[in-house]
This record gives structure tokens, sequence and C-alpha cells, in this order.
């Protein structure tokens, strides 16, 4: 309930080996990264780690995002 969207990374022209070094040490190590990245004027915490020998980031809400299942079922309640 904490993740929201994937993208697959790559390299842009010039990092293929910077890339790959970085993936393989990932992909040797069993680690991911957490890092904050800013994206439409908006700062997101995100996940990035290794998927099938490529990179993958995944952003992730912040618990005060996400609301509980009884708050949901209560404010439907409501409007009912």
């Amino acid at each position: 309930m904490y993740f929201g969207n994937s993208y697959f990374l790559g390299p842009e022209k010039g990092g293929e080996k910077a890339y790959r070094l970085l993936t393989d040490a990932m992909v040797k190590s069993g680690r991911g990264a957490v890092a904050e990245m800013v994206s439409r004027g908006k700062e997101e915490l995100v996940i990035i780690r290794p998927y099938q020998n490529d990179l993958l980031l995944q952003t992730v809400y912040y618990a005060n995002e996400v609301r509980d299942l009884v708050q949901i079922r209560m404010s439907a309640y409501l409007r009912v």
C-alpha cells in the first residue's frame, strides 16, 4: 500500500559503464537505494532496486499520505 508507480531506469549516452557498474553492485550485494526525487515540482520518496538485471525506480508514499482502511470505510458510510 505504500508503493506508487514503477519506472524502469536506463543510462543516458555516455553513462552506460556507470549504470552497469551500479546495477551489478546492487545485484551482487542484494541491496537497493532509498532517495528523494523531485518530479513536477513535488518531492517524492523513491526506492531504486535491481530488477531482471536492470534498475527499477518505485515511488513510495509517506505514512501520512496513506489513509487507513477504517477511515475510508467510515467516510463512505457517512456519505450514504
